[in-house]
Parts: C-alpha cells; structure tokens; sequence
C-alpha cells in the first residue's frame, strides 16, 4: 500500500468513526500506522542502499584510474621510460642511474617508426608514453626535422651535456664551459696585464691598460654514426635505449677529445691544443743513448711544466695528459737500486703534485711508427663552446663505412643512426700548454 493510500484511509477512517464501534476503529487507525511507518523505514533504507551505492561507484572509479595508471606507468617502463622512469625506474646495475635515456628514447622510437615521426606519435599514443608525444609533437611544431634530422628537446639534451661533461676525459679535467646557443661567440682575453710601478711624492703616475684581444669560438659540427640491430630495437627497448645513450655519450666523448687535444683547426675542425701552444712550448724528448733515461724522463715532465709556469700562467687546474700505455711505461720505472720511480706518485694519481688522466687518445703511431706525445695543460685556459643541441637522423636499412669498407645495413638488418652535435674549443693562451713529443719510453728500457 502506498503511503498516500494509507494517509486517505486514516482519514477516511476518522469520518467514519461514528459509524463503527470505537474499538475497531482504534484497532484500524493502528494498523494504518503500522504500514505507514513499515514503508518510511522502508523508504530509509532504500535511501541508505542508494548512498552507499553512489560510494561504491566512486571508490570503483577510482580503482579503475588507479588500475589505468598503474598499466600506463608499466607501460612506460617497458618502453624506456620517462623522466619519472628515468629517476625511479632505471634498469638495475645502470651505471649513470638512468640519466639520458629521454633522449636515446627518441633515437630509438625514430628507428622503430623508420624515420617517420608521425608514426612515432601514434606508437607512443598506444604505448601510453605521453612524454614521448608531447615531446615529438614540439619537435614538429618547431620544424626540427627535415633532412637535418631531429633535434633533441632542450630538456632531454641537458642531460646528455651532463653525462658528457661526467664520461669525458678532457671535460672531467675541468675546461671553462660556455653555451653557444647562437652557434657563436667571442670571448675576450687579455694579452698583456696592466703595470704597476713605484712613484715618489712628486713623481708623475703613469697610465697603464691591459692589452686585449678576443677570441671567436663558432659551431663546428661533431658526426657520429652508428648501426644498431633491429632485433635489440624490436626485443628490448630499455636495452636498446642505454645502448644508444652510451653509444652517443662515447662516439661523441672520444670523438671530441681527439680534437680537443690534436685538432688541426680546419674548417671543420676545432683547433686543438697541439696546434695551438707557442712553438717553444713544443719539444722533442731528451734521449742522449738508445734510450731515455731516468733522469731524461723527469726532466721532460718538469720542462713541459715550467715552460708554462715560467710564461706567468696561473697553475689553477694543471692537468698531464698520458695515454695509457705511457702510463704503465712508467709505473714499470725502475731506479738503480729496482726501486719504482713514479709508481707511488702514479698510483695516487698525480706527477709531482699534478694530477695525471689517462687517455688512448693520444695516438701511439706517430714520427717512426711506435712514438707518442705527453701534455701538460693548464685546463683553466681551455674553453669547451657547446650550442647543446643534438640533431639525430635515422636511416633504416642505411649503408655506413666502417673504415675498411661499406656495410649494407639491410644485409645486417641494421638502422643506422647519426647524431651531430655543434661545438669548438680554444686555447686562452698559446703558453698555457706544453707538449713533449717522440716520447718512447718503453717498460723495460
């Protein structure tokens, strides 16, 4: 009975009390109330179920999203990651603890769309990789890619600077680092210092200006290739990507050093610090037998060092570069009595106080086939220009050389990839570096 019912049935009872005993009419009347108040308690608990529904369906909808999340989060971690993979989730036994895999993500989601970015977009759109897409849909919009390849975000390339700056020999050794963004700059320096004098009481104060001169730093193009297999690119992406990553991070590390230390300062070439320093600070190992002594040898290594004290170069960050067969040529030095004599000084990672980094380089084929070269270099006067700009391209199937011939990457069912970064060093001073050529210091001579 429907409450509206039982109300007019009351009443109607109530007119019509005078017509039935009193009694009945009051067994009525209770009974009346009896189903009114069975259908409000009624009516109350529909209310209570209808609430706790409505919180159920929250609490299922916010399970769902959790679930949904969960899965997206699952999904960027198998797919390499975004930035909170990259501090989170890294692979175990990552050395460089995730650092730069945004960047080696985008190298390899280009390889896996071959180079077609739109098809990149819809591959990280199903992978749940909205990083990757926000990230590609800037690289469009900017019209970063076209024959020159892709450019790397700014944000994931500072992390690429960063690890360069951490891998590589020379930058470790503590160059000035400049931005380029440009793709130039000019630096000035000074050529010679103001003078001072002593003055009398009545004698004229003379006026002295430092000599100053500029140097032009310009962006000059640093080209790696490598060929990845399609099978790694395919079967584990957070392989492929820390594969990439360290590819870039040494091909370029290397690369640059190289010029750093013996560039030629061509067009396309940075000058490097050989082909810089005066033509005093340039000398030829002393040998006056068949081979150098120990005492040739220390002396070499205190005369590159004070060619550059002696010029007035502040000694602030002295560095000796040694590629690594020198340095074990000298850890092996006996003395007359077969006691080492550079052994200790090496082993705490120093010559005479200066700290030693150890490099291959510095080729060990130079003048008659078996001869290298020592550096000492005041790393306080070497300047590293960089645009931080990384511009990679992927070819799938692509040919590349590699020295000894060409190589079909769809014979080998390999991408290749070429990464190009822009950036040039400079010496500050020609006397801030001295070079001790010829060196042969054989172990067991």
């Amino acid at each position: 009975m429907s409450l509206a019912t039982a109300e007019q049935l009351a009443e109607h009872l109530k007119v019509m009390k005078d017509e039935l005993g009193e009694q009945q009419t009051k067994e009525i009347l209770e009974r009346t109330e009896g189903i009114k108040k069975e259908h409000e308690d009624a009516m109350a608990d529909k209310a209570k179920i209808l609430d706790a529904l409505d919180v159920e369906v929250v609490s299922l909808k916010e399970q769902i999203k959790a679930l949904s999340d969960g899965e997206r989060i699952d999904r960027t971690h198998t797919s390499g990651g975004g930035s909170e993979y990259d501090k989170e989730f890294m692979a175990p036994g990552d050395p460089l603890n995730g650092k730069g895999l945004n960047a080696a993500r985008i190298c390899r989601m280009l390889m896996q769309a071959k180079g077609n970015h739109r098809q990149a977009i819809e591959n990280a759109e199903k992978a749940g990789d909205r990083e990757m897409v926000e990230a590609f849909n800037k690289i469009i919009s900017a019209d970063n890619f076209s024959g020159a390849g892709s450019t790397i975000p700014e944000a994931f390339m500072a992390d690429i600077i960063e690890l360069l700056q951490a891998t590589s020999i020379f930058r470790t050794a503590g160059p000035a680092l400049v931005p380029m963004p440009n793709g130039n700059i000019t630096i000035p320096k000074i050529t010679a210092a103001m003078t001072a004098t002593w003055q009398g009481e009545t004698d004229l104060i003379l006026a002295s200006d430092p000599t100053t001169g500029d140097i032009n730093l310009q962006a000059r193009k640093l080209t790696s290739l490598t060929a990845i297999s399609n099978d790694l690119i395919a079967q584990s992406p957070l392989t492929a990507d820390q594969w990439v990553r360290n590819l870039m991070i040494r091909t370029m590390s290397n690369t640059e050093e190289i010029a750093f230390l013996r560039g030629d300062g061509t067009v396309s070439n940075p000058k490097g610090i050989r082909s810089t320093i005066a033509a005093a600070n340039l000398f030829d190992r002393t040998q006056a037998g068949g081979f150098s002594t120990i005492a040739e040898i220390r002396q070499d290594l205190l005369t590159a060092m004070k060619n550059v004290v002696d010029a007035n170069v502040e000694t602030d960050r002295p560095t000796y570069f040694i590629r690594k067969g020198t340095f074990i040529d000298l850890m092996g030095k006996l003395d007359a009595n077969s006691n080492t004599v550079f052994a200790d000084m090496l082993m705490a990672g120093n010559l005479f106080g200066v700290p030693v980094v150890q490099t291959n380089n510095i080729p060990n084929n130079l003048g008659g086939g078996a001869e290298t070269e020592v550096y000492f270099v005041e790393m306080a006067e070497a300047v590293v220009a960089d645009t931080r700009r990384l511009v990679v391209d992927v070819f799938p199937g692509g040919a590349y050389s590699t020295g000894a011939g060409v190589v079909s990457g769809i014979s080998q069912d390999s991408t290749v990839v070429r990464a190009i970064n822009e950036v040039d060093f400079s010496l500050n001073h020609d006397v801030a570096a001295s070079v001790i050529e010829m060196i042969d210091w054989e172990l067991n001579a």
